[in-house]
């Protein structure tokens, strides 16, 4: 009778204990056997080459010491070894999908179609890669780093499907500055394969076949339950989609729940969630099922009432699932993302400048200074996509020779050799409110070596990206082409956009037809222009009417206002300025075609026209008195 007493308390605590382990963290490395042994093969892809890349990782079943049902957390990669460091990383655009094999790896049947492999799939992250620096580790292997999913994954190595982990890499200029540990063997000797494109981040098919090749990961996971439905992702709301829009006084919360556990959640069971903003008071609201839930699945709930996330800055969403009966892990209830409103550096303090010459060092980067951005949907195939930062001429006759800040500093220039119809550098975010007459001045340097220099000529275009928005105007002032070898100044309008917060984008070109026309800019300044207050009339000196003519920056003056001053027409059209006195006082006039020339006045002076015209446009000449 003792003896069976014994028995039956022995049964109760090993009850106990599987209970309370069943939603332990467990570890598996894939492939097995080489969580603290170096694999002896490396490879780039995709953490240390810069291009977009899709690759499928594909680890037997058998690689796993539980076999069955088991939820995958996270994943883990590391260096090629113990003696190497990984740089500070963001690869902003990396979305991971796992799923279950359709194709064995034992025959190495792998379909070139991505899709094709897949037998059931999940995204389980659409987030931000982001880490290091990562010390070297010192020991036989290197430090483990998290990938951290957005989601569980659900996966049965029992039923013999194989493990897939796609990766798509979409922003090609991040990398870690080191290799990543593999392993690599004879047939049937790794338990895994790689299959990839080192061209596209969306190809649908590998042109890379690495049987008997694959990365050492590190898989975290849970084995699963009767019943657990947990919080997997809040899917809304995001970042605001550009640099500088805001997210709305209305958003709407949007949460994803996964069910982990065995028993499947009927139809029309009512769950209950609350959501909460920046540690505020909780929105709760009960939700209905509409199909039923089985092991694996998702579904997904709105909140009604709507989150504040106008104000400008991070802001920490918290998701809570109040569990179902007999649901007894807590410890995935709960889910917690940030979403950026608006530009985390909106520029509001003017005038600013930016010379290029404090964020790299040497020539041919693409780095940007900080806030910049190289626009990733101009330029997609092709060489010279982006604008490159120089000390140095970038070619011979047709680029500077020297910035234009002091003669050793730093340019961005298009190159080109890229034959490319936009390639666009854009701007940190500009609040223009308070401002009175916004614009933004720069110096080009544009020379097109080509006789004459209309041939093959590429050309600069400024833009404004307004929000909220976005909205794009194009061209707020005329495209510039070729000025000649030397920096000229050129200043564009901002007025049209008081009271938004902008960016200005410059936009050139590089298809000309040859490679003799490159295109620099240097010293970018925006400022609060305030036209000069001018002099009082003068007995006995000629006042000048402009009739509603504009200064050099586009904006409207009055009469008495200090020059010099600008009018538009169009070719063979004519501008007339009115210079008025008193009796027997000189009227000039002046008349012409759009011919650029100086007139001189013996004892006076000299008026210009047109011969360094500022913002690259025709001016009138050929003066008539």
């Amino acid at each position: 009778m003792r003896k069976l007493q014994l028995l039956v308390g022995l049964a109760l605590t090993l009850g106990l204990l599987l209970t309370g382990s069943a939603h332990a963290q467990l570890f598996q490395t894939l492939p097995a056997g080489f969580d603290a042994v170096d694999g002896n093969a490396t490879t780039p892809f995709p953490q240390n080459f810069a291009s977009p890349e899709k690759w499928q990782f594909v680890y037997d079943s058998s690689n796993f010491a539980i076999q069955g049902p088991i939820v995958i957390t996270d994943l883990f990669v590391r260096a090629v070894d113990g003696n190497t460091a990984v740089n500070a990383f963001n690869f902003a655009s990396w979305q991971i999908t796992m799923g279950a094999s359709a194709t064995d790896y034992g025959s190495a049947a792998h379909n070139s179609n991505f899709a094709a492999n897949f037998l059931s799939s999940t995204v389980v992250k659409t987030s931000a890669f982001v880490g290091g620096p990562v010390p070297a580790s010192g020991g036989s292997t290197g430090t483990w780093i998290p990938m951290t999913l957005d989601q569980s994954f659900s996966y049965d190595p029992s039923t013999g499907n194989d493990l897939i982990i796609q990766i798509e890499k979409c922003n090609p200029s991040t990398v870690w500055g080191a290799s990543m540990d593999c392993v690599s063997g004879i047939a049937g000797s790794v338990l895994g394969n790689r299959y990839g494109n080192i061209a596209s981040c969306s190809a649908t098919a590998h042109t890379i076949s690495g049987n008997e090749f694959v990365p050492i990961i590190r898989i975290s996971y849970a084995t699963s339950s009767s019943d657990d439905l947990a919080v997997a992702t809040i899917t809304a709301p995001v970042d605001t989609p550009s640099d500088c829009g805001r997210l709305a006084t209305n958003e709407t919360v949007t949460a994803t729940l996964i069910n982990l556990g065995m028993i499947t959640v009927p139809a029309a069971t009512s769950i209950t969630m609350a959501y909460s903003i920046d540690g505020g008071p909780a929105v709760s609201q009960t939700f209905v099922t509409a199909a039923p839930v089985p092991l694996g699945a998702t579904a997904s709930f709105s909140f009604t009432t709507p989150a504040d996330l106008s104000a400008i800055g991070n802001h920490t969403i918290d998701v809570t699932l109040t569990p179902l009966a007999g649901d007894t892990n807590s410890s995935n209830d709960t889910k917690q993302k940030t979403v950026r409103s608006g530009s985390l550096s909106l520029v509001q303090t003017f005038p600013w400048s930016q010379n290029f010459d404090g964020h790299t060092t040497g020539n041919g980067t693409t780095t940007v200074p900080a806030n910049w951005r190289q626009d990733q949907n101009d330029a997609t195939t092709g060489t010279f996509r982006d604008w490159v930062f120089n000390t140095s001429p970038p070619s011979s006759n047709n680029g500077p020779i020297s910035d234009h800040t002091s003669g050793s500093g730093h340019f961005a220039f298009v190159e080109d050799d890229g034959n490319q119809a936009a390639v666009n550098l854009i701007t940190p975010c500009f609040n223009l409110t308070g401002l009175s007459n916004p614009a933004i001045t720069f110096w080009i340097h544009s020379n097109n070596s080509a006789m004459p220099s209309t041939l093959n000529e590429n050309f600069l275009h400024i833009d404004v990206i307004a929000y909220p928005g976005p909205t794009i105007t194009t061209d707020i002032v005329p495209a510039i082409g070729h000025l000649g070898n030397s920096w000229q100044v050129q200043i564009a309008n901002l007025s049209a956009f008081n009271g938004q917060t902008v960016q200005v984008q410059f936009r050139g070109s590089s298809n000309g037809g040859s490679n003799t026309h490159d295109i620099a800019i240097d010293d970018v300044n925006v400022l609060d222009f305030v036209p000069s207050l001018g002099q009082p009339p003068q007995p006995g000196l000629a006042v000048l009417d402009i009739n509603g003519s504009q200064d050099v920056i586009g904006f409207s003056v009055s009469s008495m206002v200090n020059g010099p001053y600008f009018a538009s027409a169009s070719t063979a059209a004519t501008i007339d300025f009115h210079f008025e006195g008193s009796p027997n006082q000189a009227i000039v006039f002046l008349a012409g075609t759009l011919n650029p020339a100086v007139a001189n006045f013996p004892g006076i002076g000299a008026l210009d026209i047109g011969t360094a015209p500022p913002m690259g446009q025709s001016i009138p000449g050929g003066i008539n008195l």
